[in-house]
């Protein structure tokens, strides 16, 4: 998963600069997206077309995300619980996830591709990330 420009920016402001972290609250937020979000947070899912849909906090703690460990050049870091989105009442098509500092608006931190796209259509089963599946890669 490929930083956002404001992380990388407060890491390079902070190592080099000595200009202190950003502060974040006691959650992250993982989000959908219909695109490739690239490192701005771009085409996350319209939560006024898809009222269904909001971001799902998931609690920055030890318990919540893995240690991290190596995979292959990268850290990786994954979810340690099950991350579940309100079921769909409209259709999208997903490709991407994000992760953000806030429930709305904030600053995007990481995105990246899921393994296959995910249609979701009205009546179907709450999307989720199993345990594991929401992984974060740091090169």
């Amino acid at each position: 998963m490929p930083k956002s420009d404001f992380l990388r920016d407060a890491v390079l402001n902070h190592v080099l600069r000595g200009v202190a972290m950003p502060t974040f609250t006691g959650s992250v937020y993982v989000s959908l997206h219909t695109a490739d979000p690239g490192t701005t947070g771009a085409s996350e899912v319209n939560s006024g077309t898809h009222t269904w849909y909001a971001r799902v906090a998931v609690t920055r703690a030890t318990g919540s995300w893995a240690a991290p460990s190596t995979n292959g050049s990268a850290r990786r870091t994954s979810n340690s619980g099950t991350v579940t989105f309100a079921a769909p009442t409209t259709s999208v098509s997903v490709t991407h996830m994000g992760i953000w500092d806030a429930t709305t608006t904030g600053n995007f931190l990481w995105g990246g591709a899921l393994g296959t796209t995910r249609n979701l259509a009205n009546g179907d089963s709450a999307p989720s990330f199993a345990i594991g599946a929401a992984t974060i890669d740091e090169t």
